[in-house]
């Protein structure tokens, strides 16, 4: 799981080489993401989502999406998947 190196790069200089509280904070920002990819993924398993579509337009492709129409669910499960690696 990445940590945002800005976020850890300005705990780390907030409190001066105390190791404790940098690895609290990491710690912290791990916790967060793993609630939003649970999150994500709890979402896309209601069924009140399950013939939800989402539109991807063509200038989306620069942010790496494909253009197309994608069922909501799978596309969620896949930005889990990504967000965890």
């Amino acid at each position: 799981m990445k940590t945002n190196i800005k976020h850890l790069n300005l705990t780390i200089n907030n409190y001066h080489g105390n190791t404790e509280i940098v690895k609290e904070e990491i710690a912290k920002d791990s916790e967060k993401m793993k609630l939003l990819v649970e999150t994500l993924r709890n979402i896309a398993l209601d069924k009140f989502f399950e013939d939800e579509e989402i539109l991807i337009p063509d200038e989306c492709e620069k942010f790496g999406f494909v253009q197309g129409s994608y069922k909501l669910p799978d596309f969620l499960y896949f930005i889990a998947d990504m967000l965890e690696e």
